[in-house]
């Protein structure tokens, strides 16, 4: 089986993560979303709507959207559902999952895309729309902060779940694509700045975006121009991150 994917698209990343869990062993196909490898005539014919994911099946049946995907691969590979085994669990688990789908997810990906310099130009852009979303999002993590407060280990039963997979996913799409700003502490010193870093997708542009902040940090030594951190700065020194992937940051 081979599945279109993007490295960086959240949705592809949820069917890989998901299938890891199930054990399933799929080809990726990388698509270059930001050199619109998904708008040409060749992946259209296989998607018409240019999104990935897309699972084209051993007898070329090809299946698309994200949890049409993870539902076949849950109910073809062997092993306990991920979607529950009895008809409370499964209700159980489609609740947090459509709660953080629709509720933290999309409000993410609207920031994303009304906030962030690479879709400028690529769509029509809302930036009070972007902000007004960002709000939406911090006030849905912290009642996923209040849902976990239990000190329980996965979101729904004893078991890891769909519902993880979609917060872990959508968690860290936000970690990549958003300033969500007060979520590092700026105790550790005094005066010290709060700041974010966010590198363009795009493999061919690395420039950086600062927000809430005053000195211009720089993304070095990364694999490719795709990290976020979130940082406190002070005295011209980088203090403290969350959220780089194969990142470190210096101040210029």
């Amino acid at each position: 089986m081979k599945l279109y994917s993007n490295a960086f698209a959240p949705s592809p990343r949820r069917v890989r993560m998901f299938a890891a869990e199930r054990g399933a062993a799929l080809e990726i196909v990388e698509v270059d979303l930001a050199a619109g490898a998904n708008r040409t005539a060749d992946y259209l014919a296989l998607n018409p709507t240019g999104d990935v994911p897309a699972l084209v099946l051993d007898d070329g049946t090809v299946l698309t959207e994200s949890m049409a995907i993870i539902r076949w691969l849950d109910a073809t590979t062997p092993g306990p559902s991920l979607l529950g085994n009895t008809p409370l669990e499964r209700a159980r688990v489609d609740e947090i999952a459509e709660r953080l789908m629709y509720r933290l997810y999309l409000p993410t990906a609207h920031v994303f895309r009304n906030t962030h310099k690479y879709w400028a130009g690529r769509i029509t852009q809302v930036p009070e729309w972007g902000e007004f979303s960002r709000g939406a999002v911090l006030a849905e993590r912290a009642a996923l902060e209040a849902v976990l407060a239990d000190g329980r280990e996965f979101l729904v039963g004893a078991g890891f779940t769909l519902a993880d997979v979609v917060a872990f996913t959508t968690l860290e799409f936000g970690i990549f694509t958003g300033d969500f700003s007060g979520t590092v502490p700026c105790t550790a010193v005094s005066p010290c700045t709060k700041s974010s870093v966010i590198c363009d997708p795009s493999p061919t542009n690395s420039a950086t975006r600062i927000t809430g902040g005053t000195r211009e940090v720089k993304i070095v030594g990364f694999p490719t121009p795709r990290c976020s951190i979130t940082a406190v700065v002070f005295n011209g020194t980088f203090s403290s991150s969350v959220g780089g992937i194969g990142c470190s940051a210096t101040v210029t």
